[in-house]
């Protein structure tokens, strides 16, 4: 008895929701995007010692990691430690110790004068661009502005082609990319570790902002 009520309710709740829906309904969907260069850069630097003594292996990276915190700091750019790894290896009876880091700056100038001073003992594994979280923010909000304009645009082209004199909008909804998964870009790989090395050409792709409308319109004077 209880099933078969609750069949009935569910058929009549659907049956009115169907018949809600107003006559003249049309989807429309818009979408704008635009390349901005980005305006902070993330580089990726390594290093890796093998000894037969682990303390001696773990030493020498401690070095090269507190060496690139203070040359970091020394050019106002952010150092992120990335971990570190140690095992042992049994064919060459030798212990593996490694580390990374990240490096972040809004200059990517003074980013590769320090990409070059820590190749003399680490290695550089690549840099990739983004875009900060107001930069991405303020570029989105033009787009949205542009994005909603081509559907009002739309919408009139639908309304005037289906025979309509005006219309209304139904329901709209506005989705942004957000800001995309870190990916290193520019990829250098290079184990040269030499007094001197020449600092990185850090060219970089623009970065690709995009938003999406969806909505309905009805179009009335059908």
């Amino acid at each position: 008895m209880l099933k078969r009520l609750f069949v009935s309710l569910f058929l009549l709740v659907s049956g009115f929701a169907y018949a809600e829906l107003p006559s003249g309904l049309v989807s429309i969907s818009t979408s704008a995007s635009t390349a901005v260069a980005p305006d902070e850069y993330v580089a990726s630097v390594s290093v890796q010692h093998i000894d037969r003594v682990a303390a001696v292996a773990a030493d020498e990276v401690n070095r090269a990691m507190q060496n690139a915190q203070a040359l970091a700091a020394q050019r106002q750019i952010e150092l992120y430690s990335g971990g570190y790894n140690t095992y042992f290896d049994r064919k060459n009876n030798r212990f593996v110790m490694s580390a990374t880091a990240t490096l972040v700056a809004d200059d990517s100038a003074r980013l590769a004068e320090l990409i070059a001073e820590l190749q003399s003992s680490m290695n550089y594994n690549g840099t990739a661009g983004r875009l900060k979280p107001d930069t991405r923010a303020a570029s989105e909000n033009d787009l949205i502005a542009e994005a909603i304009a081509k559907f009002h645009d739309r919408a009139r082209l639908v309304a005037n082609s289906l025979g309509g004199n005006s219309y209304r909008i139904y329901d709209l909804d506005v989705q942004t990319q957000g800001e995309p998964p870190y990916r290193p870009m520019a990829m250098m790989r290079s184990s040269v570790q030499a007094e001197s090395v020449a600092a990185p050409s850090i060219e970089l792709d623009d970065e690709q902002v995009s938003v999406s409308v969806r909505g309905r319109i009805v179009v009335e004077g059908l």
